[in-house]
């Protein structure tokens, strides 16, 4: 997977992001750096999806406050980087997988079952539930086989990662509200 990097010039400053992952060690970290002093640091496995970072930086005298979320785009990973509020940097024509903290209270608010189709069963499961059924396939199965196998595997699928990935942002934005 390797490194990525990203950099935002601000008020005479560079603010460097950084993502690191290895498939071999199944281990990830991310850290945020101004100036070339570490500020904050995030250090975790390959099975969280994103990480949120929010700071209060002293930039020049004046307070800003930063924001950064990385997270999936497609098959990589992306770096989108908030000053006060306002998207600044980073890959800030992506649309990552994982929401912000607003955007995500209110997708809660909406409900999990709501977020386990929206999220999971649409997205996720429908896909695998015919890719499935498409390579499991054999002479003796007859319709109704076909359309319980692709059920089966787009609830199971869907909705387990729906739920995961429910469990996983509860987790990165605890202690938020």
């Amino acid at each position: 997977m390797g490194q990525k990097t990203w950099t935002k010039q601000h008020k005479g400053h560079e603010i460097k992001v950084t993502n690191y992952g290895s498939v071999l060690r199944w281990s990830s970290w991310e850290s945020i750096q101004v100036d070339g002093v570490e500020i904050a640091r995030n250090q975790g496995g390959m099975l969280r999806p994103s990480s949120y970072f929010n700071e209060t930086l002293s930039l020049n005298g004046e307070e800003t406050k930063l924001e950064v979320l990385i997270g999936s785009h497609g098959f990589s990973s992306a770096c989108q980087i908030y000053l006060d509020g306002e998207l600044a940097g980073g890959d800030v024509q992506a649309r990552l997988n994982f929401p912000m903290p607003e955007e995500w209270r209110e997708m809660r608010s909406k409900g999990l079952m709501r977020f386990l189709f929206f999220k999971g069963l649409i997205p996720m499961g429908i896909p695998f539930g015919l890719i499935m059924t498409v390579i499991n396939r054999n002479q003796e199965m007859t319709l109704l086989d076909y359309v319980w196998s692709f059920l089966f595997a787009a609830m199971f699928f869907g909705l387990s990662m729906g739920y995961y990935f429910w469990w996983a942002i509860n987790k990165q934005y605890e202690g938020l509200d």
